[in-house]
């Protein structure tokens, strides 16, 4: 009975503090309404947005056979094409796509020899492009202004120039190319400092099913006359990890376009887990390779380079979190520091405008509210405690002494304080023909009277009671002078039955009542 009452206080103490919880004020929603949640998906392309930049080369060659030149008017044939970048180091080291730097027979080659074929093709219709193909890359000439040289290649990397600002186009060259056989992964070089940068992502981050944003330029956007920039963002997730031919790659059904190649592919924590490559040979579907990020590192060290955040990433990354936590002035604050330093960083001004409206409009969530939802927690957890302190004593008092365990000495008697009990002792039981010993008074002299003393029955003696379970007692209940009530009482501790001339209980030692 007392043990259910005691679960019932623990349960209205642990009820009344989840309330206490429930009803304590939210300082989130201190402004009059609050802005659309950022999705996961928004803050990955957030992250990995202001490393992404817009690359644009130019082809020039001289194609011809041993009759001659294509065009028979020794001039060369150029080509312009584009794709996509992200920075991998602030002094200006920038990672793409392999197939977008390489001047070899899967690059730059292939692309100028297949512009003469399709010339020639559309003037002549019965001629088979793939066979044509297949003679022109064995047989034709394909060199740079000097005969035996390379293919002539520039290329410009731009970046977007903020808000009202042409885009700032800066002029690259190659570090080092690998072809789409070897991990189509290219490396290149600006004179630039402190360029926002990205973070890369090891083998072991990557699994099937992984959700994934792929970044680029489509070969639609309007070239490096945009004043933004803005690339494209394309949500997908990683399908399956597999090799083509030696090299392994990730399948994606992330929709891709020509010119996002070299484009960052990124998980929902913005690192990149690999570089846009190109479509799969004879893929009908919507499926896209990446070739991963660990190919990029290897050629990273093999230059010595390190990918790495800049400062001013890290600040920016800083001022997101207040902006999504809705702390904007803090969020001014630090966007102001980092245009202070560089006035080209873009998203640091487009965050910043959006935290003035954003604080206009709401203001600033509270600071305080974390402090104060805590001390609403430790208010409630130190009343829950003190509930408990308070039944455990209730529960003790209820119970009463402890009992001895097993082995020890049954506990003493606890005799009123007023009085004290009359003596009592045991009936000395003596061996058959010894006699027994007597305390007789001193004898009188002779000739004088002498008093014959009363020997009590000893159906009048008082008998030691032996303890509940057969244990030996070293003391009993003692008896008072039968009243003849023939009325029982029962002890007020443990509520044992006695008969009208027991005083103490056998069971506890307490008065009986």
């Amino acid at each position: 009975m007392f043990g259910s009452q005691v679960r019932s206080v623990f349960v209205l103490l642990s009820v009344w503090g989840l309330a206490m919880l429930g009803t304590a004020p939210s300082f989130a929603d201190d402004g009059p309404g609050r802005p659309p949640a950022t999705t996961p998906v928004q803050k990955a392309e957030n992250l990995i947005r202001p490393a992404v930049v817009y690359i644009e080369g130019d082809l020039s060659a001289y194609v011809g056979d041993n009759n001659g030149f294509f065009n028979d008017i020794d001039q060369p044939v150029k080509l312009t094409y584009s794709c996509t970048g992200f920075v991998v180091n602030p002094s200006g080291y920038v990672a793409t796509a392999g197939h977008c730097a390489d001047l070899g027979p899967e690059g730059a080659r292939r692309d100028i020899v297949e512009s003469v074929v399709q010339e020639i093709a559309q003037k002549d219709p019965t001629i088979n492009v793939d066979h044509a193909m297949n003679v022109a890359m064995a047989n034709w000439k394909v060199e740079g202004q000097n005969a035996g040289s390379p293919i002539d290649q520039t290329i410009r990397v731009a970046r977007g120039g903020g808000p009202g600002q042409k885009a700032q186009v800066l002029p690259a060259r190659v570090v080092e190319a690998r072809p789409v056989s070897q991990g189509d992964v290219a490396l290149l070089k600006v004179e630039a400092a402190d360029m926002p940068s990205s973070e890369l992502a090891g083998s072991g981050d990557v699994q099937v099913g992984q959700q994934v944003v792929s970044v680029g330029y489509p070969a639609s956007t309007e070239k490096i006359t945009d004043f933004s920039l803005e690339p494209d963002y394309k949500d997908g997730t990683i399908s399956a990890k597999k090799t083509d031919a030696t090299v392994p790659v990730y399948e994606t059904n992330a929709a891709l376009s020509p010119g996002m190649s070299g484009g960052p592919t990124v998980g929902l924590d913005g690192r990149t887990l690999g570089i846009n490559s190109r479509l799969p040979a004879g893929e009908t579907q919507a499926f896209n390779f990446i070739a991963p990020a660990t190919g990029l590192v290897e050629l990273l060290n093999r230059n010595g380079i390190k990918a790495e955040l800049g400062p001013l990433d890290v600040q920016y990354r800083s001022g997101l979190d207040d902006y999504y936590a809705g702390h904007y002035t803090s969020a001014i604050s630090t966007f102001d520091k980092i245009l202070a330093l560089s006035p080209t960083y873009q998203q640091a001004a487009e965050f910043k405008a959006n935290a003035t409206k954003a604080r206009a409009q709401f203001g600033d969530v509270s600071t305080s509210s974390g402090s104060r939802t805590l001390w609403y927690v430790l208010g409630a957890g130190v009343l829950l405690l003190a509930g408990a302190a308070v039944a455990i004593l209730l529960l003790r008092r209820r119970r009463g002494p402890a009992s001895a365990g097993p082995g020890g000495a049954p506990p003493l008697p606890n005799y009123p304080s007023q009085g004290s009990p009359p003596a009592w002792s045991p009936t000395v039981y003596q061996p058959a023909g010894t006699p027994a010993p007597t305390n007789s008074p001193p004898s009188a002299p002779p000739g004088t009277p002498q008093a014959v003393p009363t020997q009590p029955d000893a159906a009048d003696q008082p008998r030691p009671t032996a303890p509940a379970g057969g244990e030996a007692s070293t003391l009993s209940a003692e008896k008072v002078p039968n009243s003849g009530t023939g009325v029982s009482r029962y002890c007020s501790n443990c509520g044992s039955q006695h008969g009208d001339t027991e005083r103490f209980c056998s069971q506890c030692g307490h008065a009986v009542t």
